[in-house]
């Protein structure tokens, strides 16, 4: 081989090694750590703590290891060079495949057992390749080179696409995770920021959500800004329904009966029980100063006196008055069922006349 070929053989190794590097420790630090620290707790029945940066520095740097080992014992290079970064990669995903279930059991995928067969492909790929390579095919030229280098980078592209398809990409799971750290780390307003322009939810996010706004002292003014699901049920936990993975369930409940008013108000709410939320207004005398409800509460006892002949309280706000004739204008002048819908949310989406009326 020439000083050229050897020359470029190395820059090539070197380039794989720094995007898979890169990949890795991005795809551990930013994607995955909420779930790798999860199976840990779970594997350790909570004894050992997963540390995000330290545990993705020392598993790139071992997956890296074992990459190396593998260029060492087959000397795989030229087009195939990024394949030495296969049984890493099948490693990684391994790792960052569990499914939560609870605080004390998860779950492995069903495809795991295609593991050994895909090592056994493997090793009867290099067996083969390794015979029938040439011994030195390319003096260099910079076209061929080039040609090397871009379907070592498709490779590596595609192994991490493998990477992403078959990890845990659970949008919800990955909220749930990451909330209940912030949670514990009792950063309420960072919790409540996760996920929040996504539409994907659960009953456990929603208990999450309801308890970092409750915390945060935003929950009769913030609740229906989220997306929602279990109603009611997903307030506190409940089997076969709203679960914490990592977080302690009594903490839920505690703080129900620290704000009792709230969480019995916007129980009522979430159920769209809107005269036992009158009730309560009444009982706990919330329209004394109209102008200091909270946004939901408002809207809800403004909904409230329009739909009851009879109401027990007459709610008057001139600015919930207008917004909710402007939300009963475009519900009204919109035929077709699917537009009207989507023009609502996208003004009205995050008021409760939207929850009380479209969500399931």
């Amino acid at each position: 081989m020439n000083q050229l070929s050897k020359h470029s053989t190395a820059v090539l190794r070197t380039a794989c090694a720094i995007v898979f590097v890169l990949f890795t420790f991005s795809f551990l630090f930013y994607y995955q750590a909420d779930l790798l620290a999860y199976t840990q707790h779970v594997l350790s029945k909570g004894r050992t703590h997963y540390d995000a940066t330290i545990g993705a520095v020392l598993i790139t740097v071992v997956l890296t290891l074992i990459s190396f080992g593998v260029w060492s014992a087959t000397k795989l290079d030229k087009e195939f060079h990024s394949l030495v970064y296969f049984p890493s990669l099948l490693l990684l995903t391994m790792m960052t495949s569990a499914r939560p279930v609870s605080q004390t059991q998860l779950l492995f995928p069903s495809w795991l057992w295609l593991v050994p067969v895909l090592l056994v492909g493997y090793v009867v790929f290099i067996a083969i390749h390794k015979q029938y390579q040439r011994i030195d095919p390319s003096p260099g030229h910079t076209h061929q080179l080039m040609r090397v280098a871009w379907i070592n980078i498709t490779t590596l592209a595609l192994m991490f696409l493998f990477v992403g398809l078959l990890s845990n990409h659970n949008n919800v799971v990955h909220y749930r995770l990451q909330t209940e750290r912030l949670i514990k780390e009792r950063r309420f307003h960072e919790a409540l920021l996760v996920g929040k322009k996504s539409p994907d939810t659960d009953e456990s996010l929603t208990m999450l959500r309801i308890f970092a706004l409750s915390a945060s002292h935003q929950l009769p003014e913030k609740l229906f800004t989220y997306p929602l699901k279990g109603a009611s049920k997903a307030m506190t936990p409940k089997p076969g329904a709203a679960c914490p993975l990592l977080l302690p369930a009594k903490i839920f409940s505690m703080q129900a009966s620290r704000h009792a008013t709230d969480y019995q108000l916007c129980r009522a709410l979430l159920d769209k029980d809107i005269d036992r939320f009158a009730q309560l207004a009444l009982a706990h005398r919330l329209v004394n100063d109209s102008t200091k409800l909270p946004r939901h509460y408002a809207e809800a006892l403004t909904l409230y006196t329009h739909l009851r002949s009879n109401p027990l309280i007459v709610y008057k706000n001139d600015v919930r008055e207008t917004d909710y004739n402007d939300f009963q204008k475009v519900d009204r002048e919109t035929a077709d069922e699917r537009e009207r819908k989507n023009r609502l949310h996208d003004v009205f989406g995050n008021t409760y006349w939207y929850y009380y009326q479209y969500s399931d």
